[in-house]
């Protein structure tokens, strides 16, 4: 794929040595380092080409919960409720399906797109999906430090709430407790199938599609920063179809309407998160850690404040605004690409 790169000011590449063709190559290494050098400009058919295999990686995650392969109707709305293992057993199948196809629909772009073509395919595209050894210890860590704290607030808040003495009885349980407490811990955790989606399917599924399968094909046509503001778009539309879900299920149209957008707002501001971390770090364990944290902790509970005392309030406020200031001072020095050997942008 042709691209023409927009320099910055004073900055002249030389390769006098180098064929042209080589010379457009090697420049695709200074196109992402979200500092605006290096803005590709595609014609309209290779525009058209990136939206195709994008819209198509963005739909089939969600196509994939309501296609029923071996039902009586091909597509249809599930029979089951949502938390039936059955039902969540085979949205595992279909999802990763879907994750299987959305990644042939990546590497056949990146293939006729040319991006790969100075160096090994594989190698080349495992790097650019965030499947990569280089940094990725740090990938794993210093994202969920920085998303703790970013929810400060919200974790105050739990304790001042008496959240914390559920969990810690959990703990205790596994540890002190006899055999049947036990079992009682690990049948809502590890042995629930609702734990596995909200904590390990849904994080490695939805980032492994949005992220790296969407945002190295939008990067292309479009850079960094375009790839990371157009990708939660989509990954927070794909929760649209939660308002139909909500209605088959018995809340008022206008209910399941408001519930459906703040969900996609929330997720939308989450899917800029994190996408931000996925072109920053390189790594795709980054979005999906953070991810499944986020599941854990949850959607911050403001009306925590009405039940909790003065001094409580003047905590959690305090918490919540410096968590947040810390965060963000902490946001471009921990995701700094250099830490984590990411050169590909």
């Amino acid at each position: 794929m042709k691209e023409v790169f927009v320099p910055l000011p004073g900055f002249q590449p030389t390769y006098q040595d180098q064929t042209m063709e080589n010379a457009e190559h090697l420049s695709r290494a200074t196109q992402g380092n979200l500092t605006g050098a290096g803005i590709p400009e595609c014609d309209r058919a290779e525009i058209v080409f990136t939206w195709i295999i994008g819209s198509s990686i963005a739909f089939c995650y969600v196509a994939s919960l309501y296609i029923h392969p071996l039902g009586a109707k091909l597509i249809a709305f599930p029979s089951r409720n949502r938390d039936d293992p059955a039902e969540i057993r085979s949205r595992f199948q279909r999802v990763f399906c879907a994750s299987v196809i959305s990644c042939c629909l990546s590497a056949v772009f990146h293939y006729f797109s040319g991006v790969c073509s100075d160096k090994s395919f594989v190698v080349c595209f495992a790097n650019r999906i965030g499947l990569r050894f280089n940094g990725v210890l740090f990938a794993s860590v210093l994202p969920v430090i920085l998303t703790l704290i970013l929810f400060a607030g919200p974790i105050v808040g739990d304790f001042f709430a008496g959240r914390w003495r559920g969990y810690n009885r959990a703990f205790l349980t596994l540890i002190y407790r006899n055999l049947y407490y036990r079992r009682r811990v690990l049948r809502d955790t590890i042995y629930s199938h609702i734990w596995w989606r909200a904590y390990v399917v849904a994080p490695l599924s939805e980032e492994f599609v949005y992220r790296a399968c969407l945002i190295p094909v939008l990067i292309v046509c479009y850079g960094p920063r375009a790839a990371i503001l157009i990708s939660p778009l989509s990954f927070g539309v794909a929760h649209l179809h939660h308002i139909f879900d909500r209605i088959r299920l018995g809340t008022p149209a206008l209910r399941a309407v408001i519930a459906t957008l703040f969900q996609i707002a929330y997720t939308s501001l989450f899917g800029l998160y994190s996408a931000y971390l996925f072109v920053r770090t390189g790594h795709i364990a980054a979005p999906i850690l953070t991810h499944a944290l986020c599941n854990v902790l949850g959607v911050p509970e403001i009306e925590t404040f009405g039940t909790v005392p003065l001094g409580a309030k003047i905590v959690m406020v305090v918490a919540y605004l410096g968590g947040f200031g810390i965060w963000l001072y902490l946001l471009q020095p921990l995701t700094d690409p250099g830490l984590y050997g990411n050169v590909q942008w």
